[in-house]
This record gives structure tokens, sequence and C-alpha cells, in this order.
């Protein structure tokens, strides 16, 4: 008896001390940054053994991470008062049951995207997380030096590394399906095509011709051009609008289906059941190559070497000259590096 009592508190023990084995990424950034974090929640399950991996950040971006990635838990950064971290160290005080200091009792690792190392967000952060617990707290570079060679992803996990003095080998997850469309995102993206009388288990060609950044923009009647093509090809093609290109209004689609402004889970659906998907450097396009979907990226003024999408099938195209404006040429070289047929 004495023994199974005692082997009984052990696996309790064991339980107890893998579940507190979690870590929260602070990661501010648009949905291209959060998507290009991604192998860091996989490397810290797959070579830390965290339990669980949450994200801290903006809603609109993370809400469909949960069951399609290897993100447990996201919660919204306006849902605390995260930015007192960034007060002067010597005004920054916390009060008796400060919410600041749940926030992070539960874990192990905080990875952060935010401030500089030892600046006021790093230490204040530090003197928060220790009154509730001994854990590590790692502020990560954001942006690589200029000299460096490898895609971005790897950049963090190197750092990682670095700063808990390790190696690792076999971390590269840049041909690793990443994002997991679920069986109701792809249901409910065939509805959404069918609400615009496209047959969802056609042929389905998927074209996003807008960024965040207009210097990162194709010029849109380059868009329309291939569209074109695709469709003599027997693709349904389907334009995705964001809101910055509904703001600038310079499209108006004719004979095309459209979608504008979808719920993220509906874009990874619309990744799960499309055949090709093409877009300019833009986080609809780190969606599309990290779900697995055949992903050409056209790059024009930044380094496709670091920011390109991940993803298996994914791939960059880089128009280099006329980038913004109509050229017959730079899509004929497109329609070619896509499909020779096409």
């Amino acid at each position: 008896m004495p023994d199974d009592i005692l082997q009984l508190v052990t696996k309790r023990e064991k339980a107890t001390l893998a579940a507190s084995q979690r870590a929260v990424i602070l990661q501010p950034g648009a949905l291209g940054d959060c998507i290009l974090t991604l192998p860091l929640a996989e490397f810290l399950k797959n070579f830390l053994n965290a339990a669980a991996v949450d994200f801290l950040g903006r809603s609109e971006y993370i809400s469909f991470f949960p069951s399609r990635t290897a993100v447990d838990g996201i919660r919204s950064m306006d849902s605390v008062d995260i930015f007192r971290f960034f007060a002067d160290t010597n005004n920054f005080d916390l009060a008796d049951g400060d919410a600041l200091v749940d926030i992070f009792s539960d874990y192990q690792w905080i990875i952060s995207f935010m401030g500089d190392t030892k600046g006021n967000f790093e230490q204040n952060l530090i003197f928060t997380v220790n009154c509730s617990r001994n854990s590590e707290v790692i502020t990560l570079a954001t942006k690589p030096p200029k000299d460096y060679k490898g895609h971005i992803s790897s950049f963090y996990i190197e750092q990682l590394l670095e700063h808990r003095s390790g190696t690792a080998t076999g971390f590269d997850f840049s041909k690793k399906t990443l994002i997991q469309p679920m069986r109701a995102d792809m249901e409910s993206a065939r509805k959404r095509l069918g609400e615009m009388s496209i047959d969802g288990k056609r042929r389905i060609a998927v074209i996003a011709p807008g960024s965040g950044g207009l210097h990162k923009c194709w010029g849109m009647e380059n868009f329309v051009y291939v569209g074109e093509v695709f469709k003599e090809s027997g693709f349904e093609v389907v334009f995705l609008l964001g809101p910055a290109e509904l703001e600038r209004g310079n499209f108006e689609p004719e004979g095309f289906g459209v979608l504008s402004e979808p719920r993220l889970s509906d874009v990874a659906g619309l990744a799960g059941i499309a055949e090709l998907y093409i877009g300019n450097d833009s986080g609809i396009s780190h969606l599309f190559g990290a779900a697995g979907a055949k992903t050409i990226a056209i790059f024009g003024p930044t380094e496709e070497r670091i920011y390109r999408p991940l993803g298996p099938k994914s791939m960059v195209f880089r128009a280099k000259d006329n980038f913004g404006v109509w050229s017959l040429q730079t899509c004929e070289d497109l329609l070619e590096t896509i499909d020779p047929e096409l």
C-alpha cells in the first residue's frame, strides 16, 4: 500500500510539473508576423517540451490559431493593460492583486517581441513575473542583422537557443504545414462560394491583390490579367479583398467572385480547398502558404530570402521591373513559372 501511495504522489507531481511547463508568446504584430512566429511555437513544444503554448496578441489576427496550429490558447492585448510595461522602470509599480501578475503566473517561458533586451518593457515584465514564480523571460529581436542569410522564423529560434546556451538540429519548419484548416472551415468556405454561384468542388484559384503596404502591391491590372487566364484555363477565380483594398477603392471586379473582408477561419478554409493561390507579400499569402496550399507570393521591394511564406508548396516570384504598374511581360513570366500549360 505505501508503494502504491508513493507511485500515485509521484504521478501527480509529474502531472503538475508537466502542466507548469507552459509558454506564452507576446507578439503584437500583424497577421504575417504572427504566422511567421508559428515555427517558434512548434519549437517550444518539440524541443523544449512545453506542455502548451499560448499567444498574447491582437485578436483579429490570432483568434483562429487554436485547434489549427501549435498554439493552444490566445488572449487579446486589448483585454490587458500590458502597455504599462513600457513605463520607466523607476516609476513602475504593482498594486496588491494586480491583474498583470496573474496573467503570467502559469508560464515557465515568456517569449516577448516587445521592446529591447534590458529595456523598460523587459525589466518591468521580469519584475512582474517574479512576483508569482521563477520563469524565463526572453526578449527576441524582430529583425535580423543585414548580413543574416536565413529565414526570419529560423532567426527567432536561433535567438532563443542562444539565450538558453543550447543547440538543436532539425528545426527547419519551412516546409511544414503549420496551419491545419478544420473541416468546418472548408465547409464554411464552400458555403461562401456557393453564395456567389461558385462550385466549391471545382478547381479554385484564389487571388489576393492587396497588402498592408501599398509599396508591396503588384499592379492591379496584372492580377486581373492573370485571373482572366486562370478562368480560360478552367478555374473558378475568387478575389479576396481586405480593408486596405476597399479603402483604396481601386478595384471593381467584373466576372470574378469576390470575398470582402472574410473571416480568417474562412480564409483558412479556402486554403484547404483551393488548387492555387497568388498574392503579394502579405499576411494572407503567409496564411495560404502555411496551410499547405500551392502559393505564389509576388515580391518586389522586400527580401524574399528572409520573409517568404512558409509551407510545402510555397514559392516566390520576384517582379523586379515596373512592380506597381501593368506589365504584360511580367505577367507572362509569372504564368510560365506557375505552369507552362497556362
